[in-house]
């Protein structure tokens, strides 16, 4: 991990992470939707989830995302909710694999 490769060069003497991954990605359908709906929308891609274990907590396992926000009309609204949705469904789909 990038924290525990640069810990030495800022100083830091302690780990946080036993492990870590961001995984980033983009769904062509969603964000031509989001894209079409408002150009700016391009600044929630690519779309991230993340999994780790903290060296203070070992064997607790977090997941998540980063929740999309924003929309500047109804359709960009319903085209980032749209995103949210695929998000938290994924989300639920590797939690219940456990």
């Amino acid at each position: 991990m990038m924290l525990n490769r640069t810990a030495k060069d800022v100083g830091a003497d302690r780990t946080i992470y036993r492990h870590g991954d961001v995984i980033e990605f983009c769904s062509a359908t969603l964000s031509r939707a989001a894209m079409e709906a408002d150009p700016n929308n391009m600044a929630v891609c690519p779309y991230s989830m993340f999994v780790y274990e903290t060296v203070a907590n070992p064997g607790k396992i977090v997941v998540g995302y980063r929740k999309v926000i924003g929309g500047s009309s109804s359709a960009s609204k319903a085209a980032l909710a749209d995103v949210n949705k695929l998000l938290s469904d994924m989300l639920k789909q590797v939690v219940d694999e456990f």
